[in-house]
């Protein structure tokens, strides 16, 4: 059955300031030929996201609405929680409001790359790899952080979409449909695990730094669990010395 997901999107771009230009023109086709933002490694795309000072008030607040701007993120984390050569592996986010260590919020990051070929065809990658952040979510879960969620990046190059809106240049493939946009209903996932979608668009041939557009859709909330205190010690100790 066909459903609506809602993304929470901000767009931006960017043109140089050139002398004794008065007028600019945003949002306009550029036809540069800057490296794809599908190329992004996951840690990279993940840290590109943190460094967006709007992306992390907005996305900060849905988890912390009171104090966004007083949560802490931590990032590739291992000890105390786990270890580089057990699973689940690396913690990819951990969000913490210092004066609520009980209630950390964990994030484990998939990636997926969509391309628009100049032949017209869409290609996408890594569908695969969403079974191993499952897998993932499902050991941070176990760990006991008090939220836990399966977060899909979709670096999307839509730059040779011919959409005569560029802000509309984003990939509409139906497989995202039957094989991303469908995991709140694999029975693999933790039924207390939430599903979080966000796209990084590349609308035109601009740096995805001068122009783009970031969205998330938050599909599933997590449940909230009684975080363990042993947990919670190791959180505030974290939280306590940086």
């Amino acid at each position: 059955m066909t459903r609506q997901l809602l993304f929470k999107t901000v767009m931006m771009d960017s043109v140089p300031l050139a002398v004794g230009q008065s007028t600019y023109s945003f949002f306009t086709p550029s036809f540069e030929n800057n490296p794809s933002v599908a190329a992004m490694a996951e840690a990279e795309a993940v840290s590109w996201l943190l460094n967006n000072p709007q992306f992390r008030r907005d996305f900060f607040a849905e988890f912390f609405p009171k104090l966004p701007g007083a949560v802490r993120y931590f990032t590739g984390l291992v000890e105390p929680f786990t270890y580089h050569d057990k699973k689940p592996g690396d913690i990819d986010l951990l969000l913490v409001d210092p004066d609520l260590p009980h209630k950390a919020v964990a994030f484990e990051f998939k990636r997926i790359k969509v391309v628009r070929e100049e032949t017209g065809r869409e290609k996408i990658n890594r569908i695969p790899y969403l079974a191993h952040g499952i897998e993932q979510a499902n050991g941070y879960y176990a760990i006991g952080f008090s939220q836990t969620y399966l977060v899909v990046i979709i670096l999307d190059d839509g730059r040779h979409l011919e959409t005569p809106n560029i802000m509309f240049r984003y990939n509409k493939d139906r497989s995202l449909d039957e094989s991303v946009y469908s995991l709140r209903y694999s029975s693999d996932l933790n039924r207390e695990v939430g599903v979080i979608y966000l796209r990084i668009n590349q609308m035109t041939g601009k740096h995805i730094n001068h122009s783009h557009s970031i969205g998330y859709c938050i599909d599933k909330s997590a449940i909230p669990i009684i975080q363990p205190a042993d947990i919670t010690s190791k959180i505030a100790n974290l939280s306590s010395k940086g």
